[in-house]
């Protein structure tokens, strides 16, 4: 099994974790299409502080993959909030 932490990549800093998800597969490339394909759901969750990437971790929690997006964060929470109040 493996786990999909969604997270907040600031600068040089480790990514803050905002949510955690376990998924029962055991290939790395399948995990990271769910992951890419669920990160604006997870972003919908935490509309305050939504993440702008993902890592997994395998079963002895060594980070195996990791991406995320160069956009600002606050650029896309005021789109999300603006589709909000619409």
């Amino acid at each position: 099994m493996l786990l999909i932490e969604y997270v907040i990549k600031r600068g040089q800093a480790e990514p803050s974790v905002v949510y955690r998800s376990g998924i029962r597969v055991g290939m790395l490339d399948v995990a990271e299409q769910v992951a890419h394909a669920t990160l604006d759901v997870v972003r919908r969750m935490f509309p305050t502080t939504p993440p702008n990437g993902f890592q997994i971790l395998d079963d002895d929690d060594e980070v195996v993959s990791r991406s995320w997006e160069s956009i600002p964060l606050r650029l896309w929470a005021f789109g999300c909030l603006r589709a909000i109040r619409r």
